[in-house]
């Protein structure tokens, strides 16, 4: 594809440009220096941590045949075009090299500060079992029919990627495209092309601060989402959960649930057990009982968007409470470990909550299922909102009857660090332990526990490695769990 055949794809963002006398021939669009190959345009990109405008000479002699920048570059053998934000640029000239795949997509985003992972799978699952190909992109794989992507990197796959998964979807013929729309694909641009026909937020709670610096911008950040929607695009917000006036959308755009009487869908009738969850719905299409073998408030939240999600589209209340019924749920989103219950005599539970309202919701959970204790693992990630620390400190010991304090993911941080961050926030008067090799955290924690406790195993969920420094231990929970409670179950 030649230079000028893509430039009109971001004209509104150009400043100025010099070709040079030149229109290249495009073969790959790209922001990494590592991925530039012989007639590349190279993306120069103004980031937290590093500036690879200083790659533009570099770029060049690797073959790149056009820069886009910011801001002046040493270059002038090569056609230059400044724009106003090089993150924007890159996401719509990643989909338009692409050829626009998601022009081919009815294309559905979820964001939300905790939630998104299993509204997401629920919908890909649900969509797919209701006749409609579905693809998925997400915090724990991405799905395209056969070819699946474990553990990527992203929650939202960076343009290029996006777009390539996106025309993968195409030219399989899928119709539906269902997606995790993370703050961070928000703020640096990554979905700029995209206009969802249906969006949801989950909820927002204090996440993310290391890159929005406030709370005020996460949340006019997650809300932004709403500037996305098609023309007669449908948003759905928890108005428990979500100030709905604040979105940037016309009211009758928007479908609210919740338990409060505004709600157009309505939650009431909540019970909650060991085996799952049940509760009932008044939609504007009609009531119904539904029941689920997911556990917890949480995720009658989660289900209830996914059901408004699926009545905008046009189905009806019956299969849809067919589909939460069948829905098993997703890896490491409260997640029992049948086996080690049986062997230890209590149940054991790892879920993914890094946040302090995730952590409260899967405590209060647990609280509704056991008689007994409630034992929480927990730790605090790298890199990411250090404010935070403190609030799961408190959370943790204010909640759960024993809290043992561990290593979560510090990637580059020091983890004793983070430790400290986290104890400043807890009740020295409450009964805890700090126990920063996680293994031994976990073995202390089903140790310590009797029949009828719960413990909880929170912070990485599904995750197979623990990143530190310039390491990646292989490290899994539930398989730690099973390991330890096989030592365990001969001793007792």
């Amino acid at each position: 594809m030649k230079l000028s055949e893509i430039l009109d794809s971001i004209s509104p963002l150009v400043v100025s440009y010099c070709l040079n006398g030149s229109d290249p021939e495009i073969v790959k669009v790209t922001s990494h220096s590592s991925e530039i190959v012989p007639g590349s345009l190279f993306v120069c990109i103004e980031g937290t941590q590093f500036d690879s405008h200083q790659l533009a000479k570099e770029a060049v002699e690797k073959g790149a045949v056009a820069l886009v920048v910011e801001k002046s570059v040493d270059v002038n053998k090569v056609p230059l075009i400044r724009v106003k934000n090089s993150r924007k640029a890159e996401a719509m000239l990643a989909f338009e090299f692409a050829g626009n795949p998601h022009q081919n997509l009815s294309v559905i985003g979820i964001t939300g500060t905790n939630g998104k992972s299993t509204v997401a799978k629920f919908l890909h699952d649900a969509l797919n079992v209701l006749g409609k190909s579905t693809a998925l992109a997400g915090t724990v794989y991405y799905v395209v029919g056969d070819e699946k992507i474990s553990f990527p990197k992203h929650t939202t796959p960076p343009p290029r990627e996006l777009a390539n998964l996106m025309k993968m979807a195409v030219e399989k013929g899928f119709e539906y495209f269902v997606m995790e729309v993370s703050s961070h694909a928000l703020k640096q641009h990554r979905v700029a092309p995209l206009t969802f026909d249906v969006a949801v937020i989950t909820n927002i709670t204090r996440d993310h601060l290391e890159l929005h610096g406030s709370l005020e911008d996460y949340i006019l950040t997650k809300l932004s989402i709403a500037n996305h929607l098609e023309s007669e695009g449908i948003l759905l917000a928890s108005s428990d959960h979500v100030e709905i006036s604040r979105i940037p959308l016309d009211r009758n755009r928007i479908l609210t649930y919740g338990k409060g009487r505004d709600a157009q869908i309505r939650i009431s009738n909540v019970s909650i057990s060991s085996d799952g969850s049940k509760f009932w719905l008044d939609t504007p299409f009609g009531s119904h009982p539904f029941m689920t073998k997911l556990v917890g408030e949480h995720n009658v939240y989660n289900l209830t968007a996914g059901v408004g999600v699926l009545l905008t589209l046009g189905f009806g209340l019956q299969e849809i409470a067919d589909r939460v019924l069948e829905f098993t749920g997703l890896e490491g989103r409260f997640q029992f470990l049948p086996s080690v219950s049986m062997s230890l005599g209590f149940d054991v539970v790892i879920d993914f909550a890094h946040t302090p309202d995730a952590l409260y919701r899967v405590i209060k959970t647990a609280r509704q299922i056991t008689k007994g204790r409630v034992i929480l693992v927990f730790g605090a990630g790298g890199l990411a909102d250090p404010g935070k620390r403190p609030i799961m400190g408190r959370v943790a010991s204010k909640y759960a009857d024993v809290a043992i304090l561990t290593m979560d993911d510090p990637k580059s941080e020091d983890p004793d660090k983070i430790l400290e961050d986290v104890i400043q926030g807890m009740d020295k008067d409450a009964p805890y332990l700090v126990i920063p090799d996680r293994r031994e955290a976990i073995e202390m924690a089903l140790t310590v526990a009797n029949k009828g406790d719960i413990v909880l195993i929170t912070g990485r969920g599904h995750e197979e490695f623990i990143p530190l420094k310039d390491k990646m231990i292989p490290f899994k929970d539930a398989r730690v769990v099973e390991e330890i409670a096989r030592k365990l179950g001969g001793k007792r």
